[in-house]
């Protein structure tokens, strides 16, 4: 932290936390703040976690989890067409149906529930 003196460094945490960082908006605030100092997103972050400030941001990786649908097995798909199959009144085949990959089986299903 070359070249910083106290009082920026106080004022670099009076700006942080006038904001009231939340995980969605840290990084924003953090990026502005480097931006008027002049310095690197990595300074302005170590000076808030050294005063105990900083809010960890949610990671890119987080946020897209949060969007993809859950993963479901296998077996669970391969039910759920099972399923399908006999409320359309049709005979289950299970040495075919179990060669289906899930998303194959959850497609089938899909179409035979509508």
């Amino acid at each position: 932290m070359a070249n910083w003196t106290d009082e920026d460094k106080q004022e670099v945490v009076d700006m942080y936390t006038d904001q009231s960082p939340t995980s969605d908006t840290s990084i924003e605030i953090v990026k502005a703040i480097a931006e008027d100092f002049d310095k690197t997103s990595n300074a302005i972050r170590l000076i808030l976690s050294k005063a105990g400030v900083y809010v960890k941001g949610a990671s890119k990786s987080a946020v897209e989890a949060k969007d993809k649908p859950k993963k479901v097995s296998k077996a669970d798909c391969i039910a759920e067409l099972v399923t399908a199959i006999e409320t359309a009144g049709g005979e289950v085949d299970m040495d075919i149906i179990d060669k289906f990959t899930g998303k194959a089986a959850t497609y089938l299903a899909g179409i035979l529930s509508k």
